[in-house]
């Protein structure tokens, strides 16, 4: 507590906030972006607070748009990053010429960035720090925040199945939806699908692969020609190889670009982190990422995710053995 402590003075003191997030961001980052933002607008109504970023264009209407700043401006400010783990992460590094620096993370620790840092990785979510920290310093949520810390949780946690979701991540969801979050609409919003993206998902999942406990995809550019899709079209396919009998890890493999290919690791109970960070990655015990330079990496990560998915068979017995 002595840390939102710190960061609640930082706050309540600055005049200009700027709130920074993470390349290619997620529901998590793009929803702790805006609901901090509105969150402390909604409270000190005299602040000027600015979210920076590309955040989720596709969803500006509902949960609503980033701002243009200028560096002088920032420069000025309390620069908050949320939902970023390391320095090259940052998708704008002007994050580091703020006037004090606040760095709000879940992810194992990987990069000190110079400032007031809380991390702690038994939050499910950056979203859910945000949520606890404005609960417990009584700060006016407005509906928006509302909506976009239910959506960064909720998409951090694939809908509140994966760990560390916990008590604490259900009671903030329950005083989110009691300060206007609609999981309902929320939902109908975020996991709307064209028929060519299903058409697509399908015809790229069935080219899975499976070795000793793990499931995997692998995508080079003659895939993705053949399957007529680009690199970036396959971000969140990884979850459809989870939960299948005899395999905790599932990961995959995109050829981006000529010595880039980008992974995904996931599990059902093995620490994938581990893997990633060896590989110049990082992430969660149980949902990682990271960026190989050949397929000769791809096979050494493959060879260690099998190491790690190795889990005592399952005996199942006939009725009276």
């Amino acid at each position: 507590m002595n840390i939102q402590k710190n960061i609640y003075k930082k706050i309540k003191n600055a005049e200009i906030i700027t709130i920074f997030g993470h390349i290619r961001p997620d529901g998590d980052c793009y929803g702790s972006q805006i609901g901090l933002r509105d969150a402390i607008r909604a409270t000190f109504p005299k602040k000027k607070v600015y979210a920076i970023g590309r955040g989720r264009p596709d969803l500006y209407t509902y949960f609503g748009q980033m701002d243009d700043v200028d560096d002088e401006t920032i420069k000025k400010s309390l620069a908050i990053t949320v939902d970023i783990g390391d320095v090259p992460r940052l998708e704008d590094a002007r994050a580091l010429t703020g006037n004090d620096l606040i760095k709000i993370d879940h992810h194992v620790f990987t990069d000190n960035f110079g400032g007031l840092e809380w991390i702690d990785t038994e939050y499910v979510a950056c979203g859910e720090m945000v949520a606890d920290f404005l609960f417990n310093f009584k700060f006016k949520v407005p509906t928006s925040t509302a909506k976009a810390l239910f959506f960064a949780i909720a998409s951090d946690s694939g809908r509140f199945q994966y760990g560390p979701t916990n008590t604490r991540t259900f009671l903030l969801a329950a005083y989110l939806t009691s300060r206007g979050a609609n999981p309902e609409e929320i939902f109908q919003t975020i996991y709307v699908y064209e028929a060519e993206e299903v058409r697509r998902k399908h015809q790229v999942m069935v080219e899975f692969k499976l070795r000793p406990g793990v499931a995997y995809l692998t995508l080079n550019k003659a895939d993705l020609e053949r399957l007529g899709i680009a690199s970036n079209q396959v971000g969140g396919y990884v979850n459809g190889l989870a939960n299948m009998r005899g395999y905790p890890v599932w990961a995959y493999f995109v050829e981006k670009h000529e010595n880039e290919i980008s992974c995904e690791l996931r599990s059902s109970g093995p620490n994938v982190q581990v893997v990633a960070a060896e590989f110049g990655g990082g992430g969660h015990h149980k949902a990682s990422g990271a960026r190989l330079k050949s397929w000769d990496q791809v096979e050494a990560m493959l060879n260690r995710l099998e190491e790690i998915a190795r889990v005592e068979p399952v005996i199942i017995l006939e009725d009276g053995e």
